[in-house]
């Protein structure tokens, strides 16, 4: 089977690698869509993530299809099942946390999330077929695109991040980057109620973007943003600023544009070290929360929202492509084209 894989700094080859095997627990699916995620292009171009090589099956993890094939003891989907994939469940009693009863910080599940419980050694999503755990798998209502479903990855880890903040009604937010993640946040964040939604973003037609979907004002990084924000809250700042672009600036600029006592909440993964302002953190008393990956609950949240038009994924579908094509996206994204969400359609 031919599959694509990170083989190095800016390489993404097309790998032969064995069929994928069904075992216990298990179930095989045949992929139609898979996303490039932001933390595949970040991988591309260090070669590694933070420091380890890229597992294999994290290469494409944001990804839908059909259920193949399942296990003799699997009954929690059947073939011809149009799935996604979720978060990985609690082990329930091997690790500490969960011994402790403390299942959302399960560890067995963290490390099923970055590619460690075995089901699916030599590939990830961009290729024809995957095996994985079948509690990981979310059926999908009719009413859910095949576009959509690819794109309710990256969505559920921002629900996530957003029920994370304790988001008030009427609260002031910024969203630093309009890539997926901002674009997302900007969308979702409305929905949970905020009052007010600012992007903060340098490429223009990625800050008409999110005014088209739902933010309110969306200004160029810089002095001018800062002291709009001065401006629109009566020196005030922010209740929330969502750090959706994982690198080194947004980390201060969170800290310079929250309000005393307010929360920055860090979404985007950051690949590099990131300067902090702790000073700054302790004369404000601002909470300084993060978020990574996202549960069945969030996955569901972000369906029931695009099922009822509320989250959009349209505008930010850039395109899809053909596996063979895969390696001109990446590099592509990696020189930084503006493209939002590219979708793979390993079948080709």
């Amino acid at each position: 089977m031919k599959t694509g894989l990170l083989t190095g700094t800016r390489k993404f080859m097309l790998c032969d690698v064995p069929e994928p095997q069904l075992v216990a627990g298990g179930a095989i699916v045949d992929i139609t869509l898979c996303g490039i995620c932001g933390s595949d292009v970040s991988a591309y171009k260090s070669g590694d993530k933070m420091g380890i090589a890229y597992p294999p099956s994290l290469c494409g993890h944001e990804w839908m299809g059909i259920v193949r094939s399942v296990a003799d003891n699997v009954s929690i989907v059947s073939e011809g099942a149009r799935v996604l994939l979720g978060s990985p469940p609690p082990c329930g009693t091997n690790c500490t946390a969960c011994r402790q009863g403390r299942f959302d910080a399960c560890e067995t599940a963290v490390i099923a999330m970055l590619g460690g419980d075995g089901f699916s050694p030599h590939s990830g999503g961009f290729a024809p077929r995957q095996a994985v755990d079948a509690r990981r798998l979310v059926r999908l209502p009719d009413n859910i695109s095949d576009v959509q479903a690819a794109m309710a990855e990256p969505a559920a880890v921002v629900a996530h991040g957003i029920r994370r903040s304790s988001l008030l009604l009427g609260d002031r937010v910024a969203i630093l980057g309009a890539g997926p993640i901002g674009m997302f946040a900007v969308q979702i964040a409305k929905a949970n109620g905020a009052g007010q939604v600012i992007v903060i973003e340098p490429e223009e037609h990625r800050r008409q973007m999110a005014l088209t979907l739902g933010a309110d004002y969306a200004w160029a990084p810089g002095k001018e943003a800062a002291q709009n924000v001065a401006d629109l809250t009566g020196n005030l700042g922010l209740d929330r600023v969502y750090d959706c672009a994982g690198v080194p600036a947004t980390l201060q600029a969170a800290t310079t544009l929250v309000r005393r006592c307010g929360m920055v909440m860090i979404i985007g993964f950051a690949t590099s070290l990131s300067p902090a302002d702790t000073g700054a953190w302790l004369m404000k008393e601002i909470s300084v929360r993060t978020s990574l990956s996202f549960n069945r609950a969030d996955t569901l949240a972000v369906l029931d929202l695009m099922a009822n038009g509320s989250l959009k994924v349209g505008p930010m579908h850039s395109s899809t492509i053909g596996l063979s094509e895969a390696a001109d996206a990446f590099e592509k994204l990696a020189a930084g084209s503006g493209k939002l969400k590219i979708l793979v359609d390993p079948r080709d």
